[in-house]
C-alpha cells in the first residue's frame, strides 16, 4: 500500500469516528426530546382528565357531587403531582359557602385552562 492511498483510508477513518460520534450525540438527544415530550403528553392527559371531572361533576352539574365522584376527582388531582393545581383542589373542596364555592371553582378552573392552554 502506498502513502497516498494509506492517508486517503486513515482520512476516512477519523471522518467515519467523528461522524459516529456525532450521530450518538444525536441520537441521545433525540430520545432524551421524546422523553421529554412522552412526560408531557402524560401530564397534559391527567390534566385534561381532571379538568374534565371537574367541568362535568362541578361546573355542569345541578346536583351536589357524590361521595364516590369526589373521590375520583381527588384522585385525579393528586395524580397530577402538580402543587399548584391540588392547593387549589383543596381549597375547593374545604369551602363552606356558596360564595366561596363559586370563587375557588373559578379560580380552579381558570388555572386547568391556563395550563390546557397552549
Amino acid at each position: 500500500m502506498n502513502k497516498k492511498t494509506a492517508i486517503i483510508l486513515i482520512t476516512a477513518l477519523c471522518l467515519s469516528v467523528v461522524t459516529n460520534i456525532s450521530l450518538v450525540f444525536l441520537y441521545r438527544k433525540t430520545v432524551f426530546s421524546l422523553q421529554k415530550c412522552n412526560e408531557i403528553a402524560q401530564y397534559n392527559a391527567k390534566l385534561t382528565t381532571f379538568r374534565n371531572l371537574f367541568t362535568k361533576n362541578i361546573i355542569l352539574s345541578d346536583q351536589a357531587v357524590g361521595f364516590e365522584e369526589r373521590m375520583k376527582m381527588e384522585e385525579a388531582a393528586r395524580n397530577l403531582d402538580d402543587q399548584g393545581i391540588y392547593s387549589l383542589w383543596q381549597a375547593f373542596s374545604k369551602s363552606k359557602t356558596s360564595e366561596e364555592v363559586g370563587l375557588r371553582a373559578k379560580k380552579l378552573l381558570e388555572a386547568l385552562i391556563d395550563k390546557t392552554s397552549y
